[in-house]
């Protein structure tokens, strides 16, 4: 249980949980609050992810590698949307969040389970997005930020914001330092020996974001440049003296476009280009165990549009075409043994929308084109709403085509893979209250899923892991919040 406890001034507003319908049908997206965004501005997406129920994030050591979790699922079975565009992996399909910073005082929002097929299939767990917008950014100024953890953990950002008639823009700059000290007895030699070590993490990224409006388009670049050089100190165990000296350099560069037309059709194109550079020398007693450096590129180019129509006066069409190019090369410095490989994958969903009185009701059917073999993804979710009370409930039918590691690792990569498949069934309660500046709200959202052809990776007899499918899965779990905010004395406290 995570309990977070704000105080602040009588005017700021809370941005509570929202449901936004306007590219898209019934979509439940949850809005972490504004609260949280101001006191973590230019920190880690992860500082926000892992307050929220049902996410979990598996950690590698402080301020390096940390992979997200949503209900129960791997991290590559969830996806990260950078501005309505994947951001993943193209080789393991995982993303590292805490290399995500938050630049703006905006919503982060989630999608949840088979809710999240509406956006995009293959993300059994759920959507993370980070989604830009015009209100996003402040009016013309200038900002000089710093932050310090600590005297060796330390953050310097610059914002300038420009806004002309005709277009809106803001850059930034991002410079972090973060330098882990440890503390150790060695008990592994005779005399023991007191030690200390260090680990630095050195990151830079530049963001830039421009809000042009022409006649009835509203077009949204977003281009980022990130840079990190990271390294893990070396591990002494209490029997062998072990070293682990491990160590990355990372680039990375995103560019994408989305235009807006009569918030009625949305276009989305953009790339992602990565790269990474991997050493680790494990050795023990001076011996060398495992010595691996490599490299490995990732560029990627993807097309989406959404047209939303009222078909009827209580009828609502959606129609979404995604196209995702995936390339990833590795290579193996030491053995020379290399893959080079790229896959195609195109998906077109229809959803129809029917509105009642008080009742909404959704028809999805999703089609997945990959390597000339074709997936139907049926799913139907329906929202009431009585009062204080809302419920939604959502089922259907979800498919993940694996990543290329999976496929074509050297060694362990098996070409053979099926696709995982899942039928999910997600159930969400709510109830809220307010009045004045004063408001509760409760949200239960139990879930059970049931998979097949799940990909795990195995040891084999031969010294190496191999990708396998698992016949049946099956997760099941209960999120459970409470939100309330209340005015004492012009005075605004808020928990969560």
């Amino acid at each position: 249980m995570v309990a977070y406890l704000s105080i602040y001034a009588q005017d700021t507003i809370v941005l509570k949980e929202i449901t936004i319908n306007e590219n898209y049908p019934i979509l439940i997206l949850k809005a972490i609050d504004t609260v949280r965004l101001k006191h973590k501005i230019y920190q880690p997406v992860s500082n926000l992810l892992e307050h929220e129920p049902g996410i979990y994030l598996k950690k590698y050591g402080f301020n390096n590698l940390q992979l997200i979790s949503i209900h129960g699922t791997q991290a590559h079975q969830n996806l990260i949307l950078w501005n309505n565009m994947p951001i993943n992996s193209t080789l393991n399909g995982q993303h590292n969040v805490n290399s995500l910073l938050n630049l703006y005082e905006k919503p982060i929002q989630l999608s949840y389970g088979i809710h999240s097929k509406a956006l995009m299939s293959g993300s059994f767990g759920g959507i993370v997005l980070l989604n830009s917008t015009i209100d996003s950014l402040s009016e013309k100024n200038t900002l000089f930020y710093t932050g310090f953890e600590s005297l060796i953990n330390s953050t310097i950002a610059i914002s300038k914001t420009n806004d002309f008639s005709f277009v809106k823009m803001k850059n930034t700059l991002v410079v972090q330092y973060n330098q882990n000290r440890f503390n150790y007895l060695n008990n592994a030699v005779l005399p023991q020996i007191y030690c200390k070590n260090h680990s630095e993490a050195k990151i830079i990224e530049v963001n830039n974001e421009e809000f042009w409006h022409h006649k009835k388009w509203n077009i949204h670049f977003s281009n980022r440049v990130y840079l990190s050089n990271q390294e893990i100190p070396p591990i002494m165990t209490a029997y062998y003296k072990t070293e682990h000296n491990e160590w990355t350099k990372e680039k990375q560069i995103q560019s994408v476009i989305n235009a807006f037309y009569k918030n009625k059709l949305r276009v989305t194109t953009g790339f992602r280009y990565s790269t990474l550079e991997y050493f680790l020398n494990h050795s023990i007693n001076r011996q060398p165990v495992t010595i691996i450096q490599s490299l490995s590129n990732e560029p990627s180019f993807f097309l989406s549009t959404n047209f939303r129509k009222q078909l009827k006066r209580s009828f609502y069409s959606s129609t979404t075409l995604n196209y995702h190019f995936l390339s990833g090369f590795f290579l193996n410095q030491l053995t020379n043994i290399l893959f080079e490989k790229y896959q195609n994958r195109l998906e077109l969903s229809q959803h129809i929308e029917k509105k009642w009185n008080k009742l909404k009701q959704t028809i999805s059917l999703t089609g997945l084109l990959h390597n000339a073999n074709f997936y139907l993804l049926p799913s139907i979710t329906h929202q009431v709403q009585l009062n204080h009370f809302d419920f939604y409930h959502s089922i259907g039918y979800n498919i993940r085509i694996p990543y290329l590691n999976e496929l074509y690792f050297i060694p362990g990569g098996n070409p053979k893979l099926k696709p995982e498949e899942a039928l999910q069934n997600d159930l969400r309660l709510s109830y809220s209250i307010s009045k004045n500046r004063n408001f509760l709200k409760f949200i239960l959202n139990p879930h059970f899923s049931s998979y097949t052809n799940w990909i795990l990776w195995q040891p084999t007899q031969f010294g190496y892991w191999e990708a396998k499918n698992l016949r049946k899965i099956i997760l099941l779990g209960n999120d459970f919040s409470l939100t309330h905010q209340v005015l004492v004395n012009k005075v605004t406290v808020y928990q969560s």
